[in-house]
């Protein structure tokens, strides 16, 4: 909200004259006076950014950060024989002493999503009642006759107990608004889920479903390096195929594998098996932005040349120092919250949050975890063992909440759900929208034809044309809509113009949703990797 709100409105509000879809509702093409125009709300959750009390499970930020790093410095799961043995062993040492520094009121424990729903609630609460003062206050403006709340339109009145969320979750944030829903149903105004969690895989703390779609994703790399051949894809070359450009990672990939890349500079750095993988996950996340960087740092790799990737690994291989109690550590980042970002202290508020939504998984032996990470290879051979250490972290996680919401994810909501996945979202497929709206009668899943997490992924005229009509006008799509994108990965949209087929306000709307797009990955979109991987991989977007 920080780095992009006023590019949240480009999309929700009503709008300038663009009309994505062509007429849909009242305000389309209308102009700026005509329809609504919204107060954005966000907040850090509890125990996550600079929410306080914040969650630790070191003394200090410096053992924090030389524990990730010894724990990146492992590999990934599959990066050597010895990897799960260490990693298992990493899980178990930091979950347990996580626990073993937790006293009763310690914030780890009520930091659950059915708690931060709850939150949720106040928050729409206190707005509601600011609302209505408001109103009054600026309608008792120039009046001599003293203005009450029935001399104020009825849709600016506060109505205790009866306020409605307008909401737009994406990826963590749809489990967080899928629990909302179902513990709330009458609260539902205008609620739209983007990137959807399948609730039920999550509680059960299974991490499988996630990956139905992963390697759909991964195959658009290859399609669309191809297909734009070099030097637009650096790693192409002339007549190359998919398969061509999918056999060159591959064996760039195997080459790290037993022979890291060492990189000469004033800071030594090594490209190891791990990092490449890392990079080509992260990258499936907006493939809009990342595909052809990751390309041109592939290419480099298989040339030798390791030196912007070393620039890369740099922000996460380093740390300045800070031996500070953690309190003390907070205290210094308070003047941050004027600025763009949040910056947490720690990364165990998504273990905390996560692991603890999920059911316990402190029973599960080595041998069974090695059977979920064989399924999940299978499901996904390029990215599935990855995908297994957030499983892992969480069978090491000993803290139970105090209060979490196990189901059902059902409910006949004041207003229906419009729920967004993408066909080939690496980690929320397109599958877990529609599983998920069954539960809610009355939603829409609306597809949007691209590749990426969430659609802020991708620009897509349709897309946002409909999710300004649902906070607009209520307005759903017609069952079965399938949205295009109207850019593809490596430049040039389905028509081959891209870009050049916009008008002057296309090209702002455009600009706008890049940037809301950013600003979700940075601050959060990423849920269910930053963190949970251990720090390896922060964010998809260069």
């Amino acid at each position: 909200m920080l780095r992009a709100g006023k590019k949240i409105h480009a999309i929700v509000d009503a709008n300038d004259g663009v009309s994505p879809v062509g007429q849909i509702g009242e305000y389309a093409g209308e102009g700026q006076n005509q329809g609504k125009f919204f107060d954005l709300i966000s907040f850090d959750p509890r125990g996550v950014g600079l929410s306080e009390p914040s969650i630790h499970c070191f003394q200090d930020r410096g053992m924090y950060e030389s524990f990730n790093l010894r724990t990146m410095a492992e590999g990934i799961l599959g990066s050597s024989d010895a990897a799960l043995g260490r990693l298992w062993s990493m899980a178990h040492a930091l979950g347990s002493s996580c626990a073993h520094t937790a006293e009763e009121d310690d914030i780890k424990m009520y930091v659950s999503t059915a708690s931060s729903a709850r939150d949720m609630l106040e928050i729409v609460e206190r707005h509601g009642e600011w609302r209505g003062r408001e109103a009054i206050r600026l309608y008792q403006d120039g009046r001599d006759e003293p203005v009450g709340r029935s001399d104020v339109p009825e849709e600016l009145r506060y109505e205790p107990g009866e306020e409605k969320i307008q909401y737009w979750g994406s990826s963590y944030g749809t489990f967080l608004g899928s629990t909302f829903a179902a513990l709330f149903p009458d609260r539902i105004g205008r609620f739209v889920l983007d990137g959807v969690v399948d609730a039920e895989d999550y509680k059960q703390t299974l991490w499988y479903d996630n990956l139905l779609d992963t390697e759909k994703d991964m195959r658009t790399f290859y399609h669309h390096c191809a297909r734009v051949g070099y030097p637009t894809c650096a790693l192409a070359s002339e007549g190359d195929t998919p398969d061509h450009i999918e056999n060159k990672v591959r064996r760039i990939t195997e080459r790290l594998y037993h022979n890291p890349l060492p990189v000469i500079g004033p800071n030594p750095e090594v490209i190891e098996y791990s990092d490449a993988k890392n990079l080509i996950f992260a990258a499936l996340y907006t493939p809009q932005a990342s595909f052809p960087y990751l390309a041109t740092l592939l290419a480099e790799v298989d040339k030798g040349n390791g030196a912007r990737f070393a620039e890369l690994l740099a922000q996460y291989h380093t740390y300045q120092c800070d031996n500070r109690p953690p309190d003390a550590a907070l205290d210094a980042l308070v003047p941050l919250r004027n600025k763009t970002a949040s910056t947490p202290l720690d990364t165990y508020a998504m273990l905390a949050i996560a692991c603890g939504d999920g059911d316990s998984r402190q029973s599960e032996n080595k041998t069974y975890f090695q059977h979920h990470m064989d399924r999940l290879d299978k499901m996904s051979p390029t990215f599935g063992k990855i995908w297994a250490q957030i499983r892992l972290d969480c069978i090491g996680w000993k803290i139970r909440p105090k209060f979490r919401f196990t189901g059902p994810w059902q409910a006949n909501t004041s207003h229906p759900i419009l729920w967004i996945g993408n066909t080939a979202d690496p980690v929320c497929p397109l599958a877990s929208a529609h599983k998920m709206a069954q539960g809610f009668p009355g939603s829409v899943v609306l597809t949007q034809d691209s590749p990426g997490h969430c659609s802020t992924s991708a620009f897509s005229r349709c897309s946002i044309g409909h999710i300004r009509a649902h906070f607009q006008t209520g307005a759903l799509p017609p069952p079965g809509t399938i949205c295009g994108a109207d850019e593809l990965p490596f430049g040039a949209g389905p028509d081959g113009k891209g870009v050049a087929a916009l008008d002057a306000a296309e090209v702002r709307l455009m600009e706008a949703h890049r940037e809301v797009g950013r600003a979700v990955h940075l601050a959060g979109g990423g849920f269910m990797r930053n963190g949970m991987l251990g720090g390896r991989v922060r964010d998809g977007w260069w």
